[in-house]
């Protein structure tokens, strides 16, 4: 059984459109962990980086359930969140259905609500040394903007790392 005495909306929002990605119901009977009640999305969502979403809860007068709505500060923040994947940048609202467009305070209503990370195993691809070795030029004249120079030097620093992980794996035998 859940921490919760009703069930609220959770929903994923891409700001820069306001597009609803995801909502699901959370409530009584969702998984809690580490005080958070949490509910698996049937179908995961997809993020980018250096990209803008909003995540909320509706909440209405009344409610059963208490939250957060205080101020945490930057270290708060810093040491109890996922920094890795996100940066919370601070509270947002709507007092109606809908985008929540109303920005309402840096770090305001910090751990209001919470989201997991999921991430992708890596694809293994069979590649001969010729072909890894034009992958790694063809990323790194991406990387570096087709500049010979900066081409050069990325290519000189991954050479260093592949030698370092060569001598590695070869002390492990």
């Amino acid at each position: 059984a859940g921490g919760l005495a009703e069930s609220v909306l959770v929903t994923l929002w891409l700001a820069e459109t306001q597009e609803e990605l995801a909502s699901i119901e959370v409530g009584p009977m969702s998984q809690v962990e580490d005080h958070y009640a949490f509910e698996a999305l049937e179908i995961p969502v997809p993020v980018e980086a250096d990209t803008e979403y909003r995540l909320t809860q509706r909440c209405k007068a009344r409610m059963i359930d208490g939250w957060f709505d205080g101020k945490a500060s930057p270290d708060e923040v810093a040491g109890l969140s996922a920094t890795r994947y996100a940066r919370f940048i601070g509270g947002c609202c709507r007092n109606d259905v809908g985008f929540p467009s109303r920005v309402d305070g840096d770090l305001r209503r910090a751990g209001m609500v919470n989201l997991k990370f999921a991430r992708q195993g890596l694809d293994v691809v069979k590649q001969s040394r010729q072909e890894f070795a034009h992958t790694l030029t063809r990323v790194a004249a991406v990387e570096e903007s087709n500049e010979p120079e900066a081409v050069d030097a990325y290519l000189g620093v991954l050479a260093r790392l592949l030698s370092l992980l060569v001598d590695e794996l070869s002390a492990q035998d």
